[in-house]
């Protein structure tokens, strides 16, 4: 007898167990990314008008919103037609722990940029991104002298380095520091 015989039964309804439960998963998140999108949306209506661009501020940040609801609607519409309804919840929270668990790496990364966004306007772009940077980089490497040189290095270039050529080549300032 092979191993395939001893766990064709249990290992294959265990195995779709858990592709329902991911794809349960895959169906929250579309919801949250499309809500998210949304707020996103009608915030960037309050951006302020623009004298050269007739479409205003607002224009690409809401198109870009805007797509992202449209897309997220149409895969969960999707995904639930693919489950066949809401009944797929059932254990669902051990499977979104699951979920999440493998995935901390990017929620950690989000948890920085959403700092890193938060601090831009009391601190400045530059040293935000700065330290964004950095920490994103030693979070996803392996520590060592060379990693943290080269991840100080790339923060650098990506945040006053970017800073710098926003203001001397495109004559854009970024946010300073209050």
């Amino acid at each position: 007898m092979s191993d395939d015989d001893t766990t064709s039964g249990g290992g294959k309804t265990r195995a779709a167990h858990e592709t329902r439960a991911a794809e349960a998963a895959r169906l929250v998140s579309y919801a949250v990314i499309a809500a998210l999108a949304g707020l996103l949306f009608v915030d960037a209506a309050s951006l302020p008008a623009s004298r050269w661009e007739p479409l205003g501020a607002g224009a690409f940040p809401r198109l870009v919103a805007g797509v992202l609801v449209v897309l997220c609607m149409i895969s969960a519409v999707a995904t639930l037609r693919r489950l066949g309804g809401l009944q797929v919840f059932a254990g669902f929270g051990k499977a979104a722990l699951d979920w999440a668990g493998e995935r901390r790496l990017v929620f950690a990364t989000l948890v920085l940029f959403a700092l890193h966004l938060a601090t831009i306007s009391t601190v400045g772009f530059a040293p935000s991104a700065f330290v964004f940077v950095l920490a994103t980089a030693l979070m996803l490497a392996p520590f060592s002298v060379k990693t943290l040189a080269i991840a100080v290095t790339v923060a650098a270039a990506f945040s006053f380095g970017l800073d710098l050529v926003f203001r001397e080549v495109f004559d854009v300032f970024l946010p300073r520091m209050r």
